[in-house]
């Protein structure tokens, strides 16, 4: 079953989100806990690189079911160029 299937509209994820990990599947949670890093830089190029990952999953997993196709070639487009914007700064 796809996460959207499971998700209900009604669910609350109270304040700032602090319910939302008995909403995802442990995994997701897993995944999604990993985005949140200090102050360091390159941590959080990984935390970014991390967020686009776990949207890309989420996105094909949720959209597939409604017939929607997950815009790789843009993907592809957004990901090149994040990584030469990384390769500046670091």
């Amino acid at each position: 079953m796809a996460h959207g299937d499971r998700a209900r509209l009604a669910d609350k994820t109270g304040v700032h989100g602090r319910d939302l990990n008995r909403l995802l599947p442990a995994d997701i949670w897993e995944q999604w806990s990993r985005t949140y890093v200090g102050s360091d830089v390159a941590e959080n190029w990984v935390a970014l690189f991390l967020t686009i990952e776990l949207f890309r999953r989420v996105a094909r997993e949720v959209g597939a079911p409604l017939g929607y196709t997950y815009p790789k070639q843009l993907d592809d487009e957004v990901a090149t160029y994040l990584n030469a914007v990384r390769r500046f700064h670091l």
